[in-house]
């Protein structure tokens, strides 16, 4: 289950799933940079991680929307 939370979005294989994999690069990187900030940054980092875990274990969109 783990692996699943981690591994690539099912959402890539869709028609515009460039466009979703370039938002998680972004997210990833947003997620990274709030982590260096002490405390508060930290928690919101882990929830941050744990949100887009949930996306890809339950789904959130079908990377066809543009």
């Amino acid at each position: 289950m783990l692996g699943a939370a981690t591994g690539p979005s099912k959402e890539y294989g869709g028609k515009h799933g460039m466009i979703t994999q370039i938002g998680d690069a972004a997210y990833d990187a947003a997620t990274v940079a709030v982590n260096a900030i002490p405390g508060w940054g930290q928690f919101a980092s882990g929830m941050m991680s744990l949100n887009k875990g949930l996306s890809n274990i339950f789904g959130s969109t079908s990377g066809m929307t543009v």
